[in-house]
């Protein structure tokens, strides 16, 4: 039965995106925006995210915290829908819809021989940093991701990616395998650092204790890696800008349990700063916070 619901499944994600495709890439995503500050707001999970901005904001009313919940499900909505067209987002063609801010910086860290790990958070269409340096470059870099429960789902969506974003790294133990690997090929690495973990240590965001992934500060203390931050935004529809931030600067002293905290905090440090400027483009419905 498991099998038969599977391949239901991805016979319905096929059908759905070749759907979407003929509506063409801005139709869809204000479609998407549109279905989604309807349902959303009425599903279960939608108390979460109220629940997460109390946490995060206390002094915000019950009737802001829903103005932002109902901007989130429109960009989530959107995102979802543009999945159909990753073929259609160009930052270097005269078709392109999403504009790079720090050239310099992204340009000086692809042309040095030391290899970077780019972080930030699930905003706006949080997919298109690798997809920009695939195309600027033809660079190594891997992304890492979750993939879905649905081996028949997971194998679409990760040949989809694979060939228009960058080489996928999924997480678990063989991921852990094909990452190492990766990484003694010094190619950079994109991961979003925002989820709740049941690993990671405990590290303050919005002045709560969250469980927060070391991986970026392992890699750059352990394998030399940069540390880069970027910030992606959504402009009007499916239009972007993505903000290179300069490489973290760290100072080398302490044990290097000291050293993966103090990096942490500063990656935790950058979220939240983000967040603030964008409140409604974040992810809110993970539950980042323990009851």
């Amino acid at each position: 039965m498991r099998l038969v619901r599977h391949f239901i499944e991805a016979a319905i994600l096929l059908i759905f995106m070749k759907s979407l495709r003929t509506l063409g890439l801005n139709r869809a995503s204000n479609l998407g925006g549109w279905i989604a500050k309807i349902i959303g707001p009425k599903m279960k999970v939608n108390k979460t995210a109220k629940r997460n901005i109390s946490l995060a904001f206390p002094k915000k009313s019950e009737e802001e915290i829903k103005k932002i919940t109902i901007k989130m499900w429109e960009n989530i909505g959107r995102t979802t829908f543009e999945y159909a067209f990753l073929d259609k987002f160009f930052c270097y063609s005269p078709k392109k819809n999403i504009t790079v801010n720090g050239e310099e910086i992204l340009d000086s860290i692809l042309d040095s021989q030391k290899p970077a790990v780019f972080f930030s958070a699930h905003t706006a269409n949080f997919e298109l940093l690798p997809l920009c340096i695939s195309q600027k470059r033809k660079n190594k870099i891997c992304e890492i991701y979750r993939s879905p429960n649905n081996p028949l789902v997971a194998k679409m969506i990760t040949n989809m990616r694979n060939k228009y974003i960058c080489k996928q790294v999924a997480k678990g133990s063989y991921g852990s395998k094909e990452l190492i690997n990766l990484i003694n090929q010094k190619y950079n690495v994109a991961v979003l650092v925002d989820q709740k973990l049941r690993e990671g240590i405990d590290v303050s965001l919005f002045n709560i204790k969250a469980k927060t992934s070391t991986m970026p500060a392992k890699l750059a203390i352990r394998h030399n890696y940069q540390i880069v931050p970027y910030w992606i935004e959504r402009k009007e529809g499916a239009n972007f800008v993505i903000t290179i931030s300069p490489p973290f600067i760290e100072e080398h002293h302490g044990s290097q349990e000291e050293r993966i905290r103090k990096i942490t905090e500063k990656i935790n440090g950058v979220l939240e700063n983000q967040i603030r400027k964008h409140v409604p483009a974040w992810f809110w419905l993970h539950n980042r916070w323990s009851e």
